[in-house]
């Protein structure tokens, strides 16, 4: 079992791209820790924040039951984001466009997309939080059915702002790509791991700083394999787009 560790330092929001291919070695298992392939697969703990190309969040996936024994009738669903801003304690909020739905059971999960077109929510937002409200066709109040906590919103990878490098000839990528997102909160470990039948390489591991161009780079990270160092602190900056490590 290898353990891959990414420490990022600026505070802002960043995608990191990290590769690793060998030569001629075959991966038996993988998993990653940072974001589930489809993290609505097992569970509906989580919501997906989705990213508009300005950075900002403008859509939310999550998967809705009643709370209760009763099933929910027909009615509404509207999200409320809550969250922070750098350098000020004030608590902000964005209003999702309402969601008609036909009734909710509490056996199986729906999936549903808010849409926060008209109030996105900032790139730099902290602190951030999802309340989930239901309001029936013929009811006066709506009332709270789900809430998020910041470990519950997952961050979806920044579509088409990378292109994946082709493994080096001759060699087999066995595995990656795993994207970090550095968000505009205290720097934090994040760890994957991975599984090989063979041990002795040579290994490449290939990282790609930022978008393909130029945005959103890190001017500072660590990264460790097996808890020995990579890439060191220094080796990153605005104007590097790669590294590679053999």
């Amino acid at each position: 079992m290898n353990s891959f560790e990414f420490l990022s330092h600026r505070k802002r929001l960043i995608p990191v791209v990290l590769i690793l291919a060998v030569l001629l070695s075959l991966i038996t298992s993988a998993y990653c820790l940072i974001i589930p392939p489809d993290p609505f697969e097992s569970t509906g703990r989580f919501a997906l924040l989705h990213w508009a190309p300005d950075g900002t969040i403008t859509h939310v996936q999550a998967k809705i039951k009643a709370p209760g024994p009763d099933p929910l009738g027909p009615g509404e669903l509207w999200a409320l984001f809550q969250y922070k801003l750098p350098g000020n304690n004030k608590l902000f909020s964005s209003a999702s466009n309402s969601v008609t739905i036909q009734g909710l059971n509490n056996t199986t999960s729906i999936l549903i997309e808010f849409d926060f077109s008209n109030e996105p929510i900032p790139a730099e937002a902290s602190h951030r939080r999802l309340l989930v409200y239901y309001q029936e066709a013929s009811g006066p109040h709506p009332f709270l059915l789900a809430q998020y906590r910041p470990e519950q919103l997952l961050v979806s990878p920044l579509e088409n702002t990378y292109q994946t490098p082709p493994p080096p000839p001759g060699s087999s990528l066995i595995f990656g790509p795993v994207t970090f997102i550095r968000e505009r909160e205290a720097p934090k470990t994040e760890q994957v791991s991975f599984t090989i039948s063979d041990a002795t390489g040579p290994f490449l591991l290939r990282l790609t700083n930022g978008n393909s161009d130029g945005g959103q780079r890190i001017s500072s990270a660590l990264v460790k394999l097996n808890g020995s160092e990579v890439f060191r602190p220094s080796q990153f900056n605005q104007n590097v787009a790669t590294l590679s490590r053999q």
